[in-house]
């Protein structure tokens, strides 16, 4: 043992002695890889969690930034006697808090997706119907068509609405220009649960940017594409974690993207 061993054995050799030997030292070896497992897990969520803080103060600090600038030139056109643009910078400044406080509260909310589920059994056709009344003024100006065949599921009822209303809502801000949204839901049962998928006939995510625009805070940039806080899909994608599934994303059958929210049997 102080020459470095980790157990021993006499002669003449036991059977049982021997047995129960390499049993204990088989669950140290499972422990030390367990441990080591969690470990690069605890490694991995420091990183991503760093990654996420850095994207979250960026984004806050453009607004912020603007707001203290505003403040400053309404402060010196004070001392100066000039008034006249006040109105238009104070514009400013509460623009940017609105953008700021929308942020904060996305951020609270996705942090509280995924907590205590109340699962429940579940018209889809019904919820993608008081979803479609929710966004109705979008959709109407977008000329968008939402489709729907209905299908039961038991799921949380409050975070598949969640989810469906930010799928449907990206399906209408991601359109192709002067092409009228046609989005798709449907549901089917899985040998592990359920699948619910959307599917427009939008722009598309490509192959290379799908893993990353389901990560917090991610946004894709494009030419055309409206602001954002790259949550909804980071949200969605949670919702299926607690649900016990996954969520995936795949080309649409008409140039769009699918997104299927895997729900996992209760």
């Amino acid at each position: 043992m102080r020459a470095g061993a980790d157990d021993y054995v006499t002669k003449p050799l036991d059977p049982f002695v021997l047995h129960t030997r390499l049993l204990a030292a088989r669950r140290v070896t499972a422990l030390h890889g367990a441990l080591a497992d969690a470990l690069d897990e605890a490694k991995g969520s420091n990183e991503r969690l760093a990654e996420f803080t850095g994207r979250v103060s960026h984004d806050l600090r453009n607004p912020l930034t603007s707001i203290l600038g505003y403040v400053e030139l309404g402060a010196a056109d004070a001392e100066s006697g000039q008034t006249g643009e006040a109105a238009e910078y104070l514009e400013i400044v509460g623009s940017s808090a609105r953008r700021m406080l929308s942020m904060v509260e996305e951020l609270l909310a996705f942090a509280f997706i995924g907590g205590s589920l109340s699962r429940s059994r579940l018209s889809l056709a019904a919820l993608v119907k008081e979803v479609a009344d929710d966004l109705s003024l979008g959709l109407r100006e977008a000329g968008a068509v939402v489709q729907c065949e209905d299908f039961d599921f038991d799921a949380d009822e409050s975070q598949m609405r969640v989810a469906l209303q930010n799928l449907i809502q990206n399906a209408v801000a991601y359109r192709r220009p002067d092409v009228p949204p046609v989005i798709s839901v449907t549901g089917q049962e899985t040998g592990a649960g359920v699948v619910v998928r959307v599917e427009d006939n939008g722009k598309g995510i490509g192959a290379g940017d799908r893993r990353r625009v389901v990560e917090p805070l991610v946004r894709l940039h494009r030419e055309g594409d409206p602001a954002g806080t790259g949550l909804g899909l980071a949200t969605c994608a949670r919702i299926a974690a607690a649900h016990g599934g996954r969520l995936e994303i795949s080309p649409g059958p008409s140039s769009g993207t699918t997104v299927s929210v895997y729900l996992g049997a209760q």
